[in-house]
């Protein structure tokens, strides 16, 4: 389902992914964050693809929840950590990201869920938590659809 809707926006995947979501939201205690951070995707799979796919599913949750989008977060990477194993990962992982500008002083005190749309290895999501710490974050927490293996 989330690779339909990742590689060709489908619309009945879409729907149907945000369906299964939405039955679950009430198993997540909202009121214990202040925003949703979705992770971004690196420049080339955003062009290639035409839309972000953690971002959109990232602000139909903020719809559903009430919750602010704060998309904070720049991927700076040049290369999909699907073609990379895990130490590579880990070490793309610790340079590729970057809180935007004029977000820094924003972040501080957040109680914030980070969100990616898959995680596999977790450098990603271990990366971005690091960064928004380091920028004066009360607590993250992360929230992924899928948790792959490849």
């Amino acid at each position: 389902l989330i690779y339909n809707f990742k590689k060709g926006l489908s619309y009945d995947a879409m729907v149907s992914l945000f369906a299964i979501m939405d039955d679950h939201l009430g198993d997540i205690k909202w009121d214990e964050y202040d925003c949703i951070v979705p992770v971004t995707s690196i420049k080339t799979n955003l062009k290639a693809r035409g839309f972000d796919p953690a971002v959109l599913i990232a602000r139909h949750l903020a719809k559903s929840t009430g919750l602010p989008l704060v998309n904070c977060i720049k991927n700076k990477g040049t290369q999909a950590h699907k073609s990379m194993n895990h130490s590579q990962r880990m070490a793309s992982s610790k340079t590729s990201f970057e809180v935007r500008r004029g977000w820094a002083g924003k972040i501080k005190g957040q109680r914030i869920l980070l969100f990616d749309d898959v995680m596999t290895s977790g450098a990603t999501i271990l990366a971005v938590a690091q960064l928004l710490k380091s920028h004066g974050a009360k607590q993250v927490e992360f929230l992924v659809v899928e948790r792959s293996t490849a």
